[in-house]
């Protein structure tokens, strides 16, 4: 991919990883670690943890940040995961709107805000096929 390409999406994307960074710097603080792949910054809690274990997530995407509640937890979602880069890279800033957005929708008529969800339903999808999913942005 292109230099200037590959920038671009970093600046479209920057407000989001910006959100994600904060969240990294709160598992840093309770004693999780980061690491670099797939064009992206990952982080885990510690495994065991007592926040890893209360979480109603496995897993969260925020631009080109994922953010897991154990090691297993970013190893078993990262296909999944870098579906939510590559929407993120597709919308920036906006996903932040559109997701909620299309889960109230949902919601409103009757169905499932999360299951359903377009974007969910995509990153089912496409982790579900095991192809490999194109990076964008390697540094």
């Amino acid at each position: 991919m292109p230099l200037l390409r590959r920038i671009a999406l970093l600046v479209w994307v920057a407000p989001c990883s910006v959100v994600g960074m904060a969240l990294v710097a709160l598992v840093l603080a309770l004693g999780g670690h980061w690491r670099l792949g797939s064009g992206t910054l990952q982080a885990a809690l510690r495994d065991g943890s007592w926040i890893a274990r209360r979480s109603p997530f496995h897993a969260i995407t925020l631009g080109h940040v994922i953010v897991a509640v154990d090691e297993a937890a970013l190893v078993g979602s990262l296909a999944h995961e870098l579906v939510h880069v590559r929407q993120y890279e597709r919308w920036g800033v906006v996903f932040f709107v559109a997701y909620p957005l299309a889960s109230v929708w949902l919601w409103m008529r009757g169905r499932r805000p999360y299951w359903d969800n377009p974007f969910e339903v995509q990153a089912r999808e496409l982790a579900s096929t095991n192809l490999e999913i194109p990076v964008s942005f390697e540094p």
